[in-house]
C-alpha cells in the first residue's frame, strides 16, 4: 500500500534499492555515497514510478516469475543453451553474479567476459563503460571472421 499511496513511501523503497543492490555493504552507505548517483536522477526515477502509477506491475515480473507453478518452466527455459553471438557484462557488486562456468555452459558463443564493480543497476551506475562495452561487443559481432 505504501508504494502506491504515499510518494515518501515509494522513494524510500527505491532508493534502499539503490543503495542494496549497487553495494553488499549499502547498509553502512553514507549520504555522500548516494550523492554518486545523483539526487536527481533518483528523484526522476520516483517521480517516473509515482506519476505512471506503476510501481505494482513493475514488480509483477518477480511475483509470477518464482511463482512454484510457473519455476520449472522458467528452470526448463532458463537450462536450454544460446547458441548465438552472446555478451555477459559481470557486475562484481550485483546480487546474481554468475560463475564464468555457468555463463560457458548457458552460451555456447560466449564473447570475453568483463567484470564491473558496478551492481545491480550497472547501466544507472557506470553508464559510459557500459555502453563502451555494448559498442564493442557488437564491433566485434560484425567483424569477426566466421560470419
Amino acid at each position: 500500500v505504501a508504494l502506491r499511496d504515499s510518494p515518501a513511501g515509494l522513494a524510500a523503497y527505491i532508493i534502499e534499492k539503490f543503495i542494496t543492490l549497487t553495494d553488499p555493504d549499502g547498509i553502512d552507505m553514507e549520504l555522500d555515497d548516494i550523492k554518486k548517483f545523483g539526487f536527481t536522477k533518483l528523484l526522476d526515477n520516483v517521480v517516473y514510478y509515482w506519476i505512471t502509477n506503476s510501481i505494482t506491475t513493475s514488480m509483477r515480473i518477480y511475483h509470477e516469475t518464482f511463482k512454484r507453478k510457473h519455476l520449472q518452466r522458467f528452470m526448463d527455459i532458463a537450462s536450454k543453451p544460446i547458441n548465438v553471438p552472446s555478451s555477459c557484462p559481470r557486475c562484481l557488486n550485483d546480487l546474481q553474479y554468475p560463475p564464468e562456468r555457468i555463463l560457458r555452459k548457458k552460451f555456447k558463443n560466449l564473447f570475453p567476459i568483463k567484470n564491473f564493480t558496478c551492481g545491480h543497476f550497472a547501466a544507472f551506475e557506470e553508464p559510459v563503460e557500459m555502453a563502451k562495452d555494448i559498442y564493442e561487443f557488437v564491433t566485434a559481432v560484425e567483424y569477426r571472421e566466421d560470419k
